[in-house]
């Protein structure tokens, strides 16, 4: 068949040696098409994908540049414009070219009207340089002065250049658009040049994908951006989705399942190191912290167990029984629980090559009981602290540093309660500080501190560190000794407060060096500067552990000794890493920061912002934004935290976003002939409810009547069956249609006409599962010891109870030879949805019915002063 034009009135056909081509409507294009048959005009015209059109009817601009090549090419967008067989009335009408206007040549001399005798008769003197000549400036007469006129040059020659770059973007834009939707080389290095990094993931992401409904591939960018998005609120990610071709929510949930955030140490870490982290970075510090979680039991149905207990692994410390109130995390900090788990975060970094030489944590109770069992004594003076520990197989000490902001706020505690201390001197007295605070608030102004009323209601604010830190702070220490110098009465004997204030500032100074170029006591330690250093902050640690109550007893054998000893100990163990890195390693310098718990803290902050709040959440929910954080993302710390984010925090992580695999079923209790020998054993299943009573018996067997209706429809939307779902539906006929069923008498009272009805069949199935459940867990009093095999016995069990009872022995199915294999799955269906829904409530039930005032308050704390 010839290949002929389709347009009017046009006679040309294919012929071999011609210089005219034919081109096919882009059928697969349906927005471009229907341009195309516009174009054309001819009435009821539905193009084929043999129909061709010439190229007599495209412009030269309609083609693509392509030197030597034999055959044209379309561009993208091309549509066909020349129609010369057209009538007139259709032909389109080409518009007259705008005349340009009036140009005129700058000369030397621009002439000066006569009634501005104001003005100098002076001749205005223009450079005719090539940039200059090359512009084309239209001018009138009214140009009187010099001024005006080189200020209409340089508005011109600004407008030129900016209507010239609005032009050259928008033409890239447009080639990229032309250019089947992909970038090449050229017109990418001209976006590089124009954009920023994320505009440009963006903008490449939605040329990628905004057309696709399925099939969609992003980019890890584009992944991290979706992490971030959807922890800080998945209700932003929503509506940020309508907008921009961002994930589904249930990918984001399928890579998060992929992490392994299961309670023990994360063996991903450690065989990361092992791969991917350099030597020279391998020292580093071991910080643990706890962060108080919400005490709940919660059923996870996906690992058929319970959640909310205490969980360390594989290690074996409290009874399994005894509800988590908080999560012990562990931290390895590069510089570049208890005892047991603290040796075996150890060893195992050691096996992967990592050099742990401190253990950083906060001065609690139980955390200074556990450095004194791994060997560390923290009691005496400076000489008789030992600072150190050892862990079998590990050749070196590793010093127990307490974190230097949990001791600067127990030193203003210390201060604030017991209102005055003794030392060798004189007396520490608070009142100063609250006298401080009320002079600058009566003059108006602060004497270069930060010193408000917040800082005096520290109880309100305990945990703010910024707060402390501000208060026993140099800037006070001198605020205090200018009203000493000034011979304020009220001031006289401040000079031991002072001393006191400043030695603080300058132990936690010299302990939270950061800056490689601070100076003084923010100095970081260099080899030579150790000596010096010991003879200047070990003086301070004296005095302190010098420092007595009101009635002469040494504040280290009180209880609020901890700051005293936290200091001590660590700035004892500085000295000595500092010693050892700095003699024996390739270390130029060494900042204390490093030694410090902010980094554990920061990533708390992290986790209490999930879902946009800072509630303390579930063990779930714990697990939850743990997995989220593995994963590369850009979530970072609140600016309400207890301490500030200094350390630039890396984006990469040591889990790769992946989707998680499907495990296959679980079937090896198929195989456990002790669960076997018992199903044999449950030929005839007694009553249910016999020893409980008439009245309690009637209302749980209505409750699970409806439940088991409940149950029906829904797994009827999951079968395919359509006898099986007339089976699990009950009977009615025209005969027993208005008799009411004993146990169906709950369902009578609550259905509005859409609750459903159950057969007999489904109702003695979740029966036997709901006894087999009490017998197997002694009346839920014992729901933590049981394995993960609990709904899979119980499934045995019910498949075994339903094959001896002969249930539905009568039943049909369309496909001869599989009845049984429709009747156990049912069985199994409907034992998993009722172990689901029961063991859901049990959980809900076992969990603390007493709210906290941090839960019963949360709309007050999120509404306050709004």
């Amino acid at each position: 068949m010839p290949v002929s034009c389709v347009a009017f009135g046009c006679l040309n056909r294919f012929e071999p040696g011609k210089s005219i081509h034919f081109f096919r409507f882009p059928i697969k294009n349906e927005e471009l098409t229907r341009l195309w048959v516009n174009a054309i005009r001819r009435k009821n015209f539905n193009p084929t994908q043999w129909s061709r059109i010439c190229s007599v009817h495209f412009t030269e601009n309609d083609f693509m540049i392509r030197p030597g090549a034999d055959r044209p090419l379309l561009k993208i967008n091309a549509v066909p414009s020349v129609f010369p067989s057209f009538p007139t009335y259709y032909q389109s009408k080409n518009k007259k070219p705008r005349k340009p206007p009036i140009l005129r040549t700058i000369t030397n001399e621009v002439p000066i009207p006569a009634d501005e005798s104001n003005v100098d008769n002076t001749c205005l003197e223009v450079d005719n340089t090539p940039t200059f000549t090359d512009v084309e400036v239209q001018t009138s007469n009214t140009y009187t002065t010099e001024v005006k006129l080189r200020r209409r040059i340089k508005s011109l020659r600004e407008k030129l250049r900016r209507k010239t770059n609005k032009i050259n973007n928008m033409a890239d834009l447009i080639k990229k658009l032309k250019n089947k939707g992909h970038i090449d080389l050229e017109q990418q290095n001209v976006i590089l040049n124009n954009f920023n990094d994320s505009v440009i993931d963006l903008f490449k992401n939605e040329s990628k994908n905004s057309n696709k409904t399925t099939g969609r591939r992003y980019t890890k960018e584009m992944k991290q951006l979706a992490l971030t998005l959807h922890y800080y609120s998945p209700k932003a990610y929503n509506f940020c989705r309508t907008i921009l071709s961002l994930p589904h929510p249930s990918s984001i949930t399928n890579w998060t399942s992929s992490v392994n955030a299961e309670p023990g140490f994360f063996q991903e870490v450690f065989t990361f190191i092992k791969k991917s982290i350099p030597p020279e970075d391998y020292d580093c510090n071991l910080v643990f912290d706890a962060v108080a979680i919400r005490k709940k039991i919660i059923y996870d149905s996906n690992h058929d167990r319970f959640l909310g207990y205490c969980d360390f692994g594989n290690i074996q410390v409290e009874s399994q029984e005894t509800e988590a109130t908080e999560a012990l995390v562990f931290m390895l900090v590069c510089l570049n629980v208890q005892a047991g788990l603290i040796k075996t975060a150890i060893t195992m970094a050691s096996e992967v090559g990592v050099r742990v030489w401190s253990v950083i944590c906060d001065g609690t109770s139980a955390n200074l009981s556990t450095m004194k069992q791994l060997g560390c004594k923290i009691k005496g003076s400076y000489s008789e602290i030992v600072e150190y520990f050892f862990v079998p197989g590990i050749d070196r000490k590793i010093c127990y540093v307490p974190d230097a902001c949990h001791n600067i706020k127990l030193a203003r505690n210390t201060l604030a309660t017991y209102r005055e201390l003794k030392s060798d001197d004189g007396v520490i007295n608070w009142e100063y500080i609250q006298k401080l605070k009320n002079a600058q608030e009566n003059i108006g102004v602060n004497l270069a501190n930060k010193l408000t009323a917040t800082h005096m209601e520290w109880k309100k604010n305990i945990m703010k560190v910024k707060l402390a830190a501000q208060t026993l702070s140099s800037s006070v220490a001198d605020a205090l000794e200018f009203f000493q110098s000034s011979n304020d009465i009220a001031f006289n004997n401040c000079a031991e407060t002072v001393k006191f204030i400043r030695t603080i500032d300058r132990i936690f100074d010299f302990l939270n060096t950061r800056n490689p170029y601070g100076k003084g006591y923010k100095k970081p330690l260099y080899k030579s500067d150790i000596g010096n250093m010991k003879k200047t902050i070990i003086p301070l640690v004296d005095y302190l552990l010098s420092l007595t109550n009101i009635n002469g007893t040494l504040i280290c054998d009180t209880p609020r000794r901890t700051f005293i000893i936290g200091f001590a100990v660590a700035v004892k163990s500085v000295f000595s890493i500092a010693e050892e890195l700095l003699n024996n390693f390739d270390y130029k310098y060494f900042l204390a920061y490093k030694l410090s718990q902010d980094h554990i803290e920061i990533l708390f902050s992290k986790i209490r912002q999930r879902f946009g709040h800072n509630n303390n959440p579930n063990v779930l929910e714990f697990r939850t934004a743990m997995k989220q954080i593995l994963l590369k993302n850009s979530v970072t710390s609140s600016y309400a935290a207890n301490c500030m984010a200094f350390d630039k925090s890396s984006n990469e992580s040591v889990f790769e976003i992946r989707w998680a695999k499907r495990n296959s079923a679980d079937t090896s209790y198929l195989h456990d002939e002790s669960i076997l020998e018992e199903t044999e054993k449950e030929e005839e299943i007694p009553d249910i409810f016999m020893n409980e009573a008439d009245g309690f018996r009637m209302v749980k067997e209505n409750i699970l009547y409806y439940i088991c209706g409940f149950i029906v429809r829904r797994i009827s939307k999951k079968i395919d069956c359509f006898t099986c779902c007339e089976n699990l539906l009950e009977k009615i006929n025209e005969h027993n249609y208005a008799i009411l069923n004993e146990n169906s008498k709950l369902v009578a009272i609550k259905n509005r006409g859409g609750l459903v009805k159950s057969s007999s069949f489904v109702v003695k199935v979740v029966k036997f599962v709901e006894k087999t459940l009490i017998d197997l867990t002694f009346n839920f009093k014992s729901i933590k010891m049981l394995n993960s095999s609990l709904t899979s016995k119980i499934i045995i069990f019910a498949k075994n109870y339903v094959y001896n009872s002969n249930i539905l022995v009568d039943v049909k199915c369309p496909n001869d030879g599989f009845l049984e294999n429709h009747k156990l799955e049912l069985v199994t269906i409907i034992c998993k949805e009722y172990l689901k829904i029961r063991l859901h409530h049990v959980a809900k039930s076992k969990t603390s019915d007493i709210v906290s005032k941090r839960r019963l308050l949360t709309k007050l704390v999120l509404f306050n002063h709004q």
